[in-house]
């Protein structure tokens, strides 16, 4: 389907409105919702509570960080 993410649309969908460097993707799915968001050029979170390691300022492992991040 042409609307479901990581397509470009379903994300254009999703930030109605607001510009797109305005929004923050934060999603569980590495490839759709991270990557998905970065490359139609939003700002994304990796939301990954079970993780041993962090990437950085893209990763979150607890919904708290992300006034931390933004």
């Amino acid at each position: 389907d042409y609307d479901l993410k990581p397509r470009e649309k379903a994300f254009l969908r999703a930030f109605g409105s607001t510009s797109k460097d305005k929004c923050v993707m934060i999603g569980d799915n590495y490839l759709k919702d991270f990557c998905g968001a970065l490359n139609v050029g939003s700002n994304a979170l990796h939301f990954n509570p079970s993780s041993d390691f962090t990437r950085g300022k893209q990763m979150i492992k607890r919904i708290s960080e992300i006034k931390e991040r933004y």
